[in-house]
């Protein structure tokens, strides 16, 4: 598991994301499921910019002080004053905010046992398949 698998949890989330906002809207509560997607979406933003950063900090080249300096400042003030202004204007409940927030945790703990059990039943089959063809 790379980096790229980060890249696909935020794919997944995003998809997830639109699920809950379509269908959400439909039989629930419109602004608890825009909660839900604010949620969910701010969060993958956030680690997109937490990857960004790690890439830019952690390298094995030289270290660019200007990327740095500019994902930290995007990030830190800006990012979070977005976030602050999301959760004081109140157009949406609290609780779907929190839902939201905590529901990439889900997706990341779910996309892990998926590769954990499917990679598993892979090597297992192609064993398989090794023994039979020798």
């Amino acid at each position: 598991m790379g980096i790229e698998f980060i890249g696909r949890i935020i794919k997944t989330s995003l998809v997830v994301s639109a699920f809950v906002l379509i269908f959400g809207s439909v039989y629930y509560d419109w602004n608890y499921s825009l909660g839900i997607s604010i949620g969910l979406a701010y969060n993958c933003v956030n680690l997109w910019l937490i990857m960004g950063l790690v890439r830019r900090f952690v390298t094995l080249g030289e270290r660019r002080p200007v990327p740095i300096l500019a994902f930290s400042m995007i990030k830190f003030p800006l990012f979070y004053f977005i976030g602050y202004l999301i959760m004081k204007v109140d157009i949406v409940p609290l609780s779907s905010l929190v839902t939201g927030f905590t529901l990439l945790f889900g997706i990341i703990v779910l996309k892990v046992l998926g590769r954990l059990m499917a990679g598993s039943n892979w090597m297992d089959l192609a064993d398989s398949k090794k023994r039979a063809s020798q």
